[in-house]
């Protein structure tokens, strides 16, 4: 065969080759940019749900203490209800079903600490009231065992099963994006 056919025939396939290396390429970056986004957008959703987390839990901690502190702390102020509503839809966009559980798991029991909260309030002000009501000591021990079984059993747990998954799930996607972007 002779050169001046072959000739062009390497340089078109060179050529061919370094176009479908270069589209290649860009392709791969393109899903190394836009993985790194979506991490980002994990990361940060995370890092919200955790900071209301923690809120919700040093509030807990604040009402009606196990041991109250002779000036007690303010306890912070958490997150208004469109705040919290633009959070779960954060999550929900980006975040894990098993994550948007434990976040609705944790708001669940939060909202149930201070349901016993305000039960504890009312038979506090009903001992003010009417000191000699029958049953009065026996109706604020129940509410005060159950704010603290709430405390101890619910929220604080569910806390800790709330940072874990973050935790996990975030590990997690630092890996894959380390992955995509050795590629």
């Amino acid at each position: 065969m002779e050169l001046s056919v072959i000739l062009p025939v390497l340089v078109g396939s060179a050529a061919g080759t370094a176009l479908v290396t270069a589209l290649l390429q860009h392709w791969n970056d393109l899903s190394v940019a836009r993985e790194e986004r979506r991490q980002n957008r994990l990361a940060e959703t995370y890092l919200q749900v955790v900071e209301i987390a923690m809120t919700a839990s040093d509030s807990v901690d604040l009402i009606h203490p196990l041991i109250a502190p002779a000036d007690p702390p303010v306890r912070p102020k958490l997150p208004t209800d469109s705040d919290q509503r633009r959070i779960r839809a954060r999550l929900s966009a980006y975040g894990s079903p098993a994550m948007l559980k434990a976040y609705g798991d944790l708001v669940h029991a939060y909202k149930d600490f201070i349901a016993a909260a305000t039960a504890l309030d009312d038979a506090k002000d009903e001992a003010k009231k009417n000191p000699d009501s029958p049953g009065l000591d026996k109706r604020w021990d129940k509410a005060r065992k159950e704010l603290n079984d709430i405390r101890s059993s619910r929220v604080h747990p569910q806390l800790e099963a709330l940072l874990q998954l973050a935790n996990d799930e975030l590990a997690e996607r630092r890996g894959l994006w380390a992955r995509l972007r050795d590629r």
